[in-house]
């Protein structure tokens, strides 16, 4: 299609009528005297423009004798545009905003360093390249209901942290955190209920999985007679999600509402056999109070007693935390053995 004619085309475009008839065309009536409409070379002009804008917009090269540009432009990229994030109108759809609502990432992006996303940012895959990074969510004010958001962990070096801003919380269960860590490989997608919180939708096996094993090595620890004393387990097996302290308060502390299987060991041993019949109580403590308690396993002959528990608890992964102790009524100290059979781990079951 082009501007061709058959004859007496002109160089310049025509101006428009400067008193045009508005309205619809009619025939005219001879007896009544109402002429017929004339479109004038304006009209014919309207019409050409409009449908060479579209091949135009197509990148198409305007061709006469061809009669299948319009349809190869309606066709091609660029005629249509791709409504916003969160349109809801009536407005056509491309195959880019159809692939959008029906799940598929726009784009995947990487960071490197720390950064406040916005309502942009949302409908992709938002890789975490380096450790130590924290990833801040948008307000939840500044998007509709149904703003997603998707992060994938893939560095290797460590953790990343998706942060709420202001007073905006995750959902997690039926407990509101603000802050969710993800280990290599971790991934999930967060979305909003319209409230004040971001709910999750999908995550990985590992997410919300806070786990730990410690134990009692390289020296023993004296535990007195008829005291309860907290074990100092103060060798890390494993704690990828960094909520077991094996330094100074020797407490497990997940950051992560749930319940959790706590198991819980200890080895005591003494110069000297006990007198009597004395026991050791193993206990798990809560906030710094019994929770939990095992015993009490007698001494018999032997100056080495040992005994292990376990027990599920509540966690509300807002500060609540748990400590393993023992209490022996031998009259004497003991020693809390170093070793495979004094330590302490824990899972999230739920």
């Amino acid at each position: 299609m082009d501007r061709a004619f058959s004859s007496g085309a002109s160089g310049s475009a025509p101006t428009a009528p400067a008193s045009p008839s508005v309205g619809y065309p009619t025939a005219g009536n001879p007896s009544t005297g109402t002429p017929a409409t004339k479109p004038g070379p304006y009209w014919y002009h309207m019409i050409t423009e409009e449908l060479m804008a579209i091949i135009g917009a197509a990148g198409i090269t305007p061709t006469q004798g061809s009669l299948t540009q319009l349809l190869t432009a309606f066709r091609s990229v660029g005629v249509f545009q791709t409504q916003p994030q969160f349109d809801n109108s009536s407005k056509a759809a491309t195959t880019g905003f159809i692939q959008r609502a029906l799940g598929n990432f726009r784009s995947l992006v990487g960071f490197a360093t720390s950064i406040t996303l916005t309502a942009a940012d949302s409908g992709q895959l938002i890789a975490a390249t380096a450790a130590g990074t924290t990833f801040t969510l948008p307000l939840l004010t500044s998007g509709p209901s149904g703003m997603s958001f998707s992060f994938h962990c893939n560095n290797t070096a460590g953790s990343v942290n998706i942060a709420c801003a202001g007073a905006d919380t995750i959902q997690y269960g039926s407990k509101s955190i603000s802050l969710i860590v993800l280990k290599t490989g971790d991934a999930i997608t967060l979305t909003t209920d319209g409230g004040t919180s971001w709910t999750p939708v999908s995550q990985s096996a590992g997410v919300g999985k806070q786990s730990f094993a410690a134990m009692r090595s390289t020296t023993v620890q004296v535990i007195a007679a008829s005291t309860w004393t907290k074990i100092q387990f103060n060798n890390k097996i494993f704690d990828q999600y960094s909520v077991f302290d094996a330094v100074a308060n020797f407490r497990f502390q997940p950051t992560i509402p749930g319940k959790y299987l706590i198991q819980a060991s200890v080895g005591v041993t003494s110069g000297a056999s006990p007198a009597g019949n004395p026991g050791l109580i193993l206990a798990i403590y809560k906030n710094g109070l019994l929770d939990k308690s095992c015993g009490p396993m007698r001494f018999t002959s032997s100056a080495y007693q040992g005994m292990c528990m376990s027990s599920i608890v509540d966690a509300n992964g807002n500060g609540d935390y748990f400590e393993a102790y023992a209490f022996q009524d031998t009259g004497i100290s003991m020693s809390i053995t170093a070793g495979g059979e004094t330590h302490f781990s824990s899972a999230r079951i739920v």
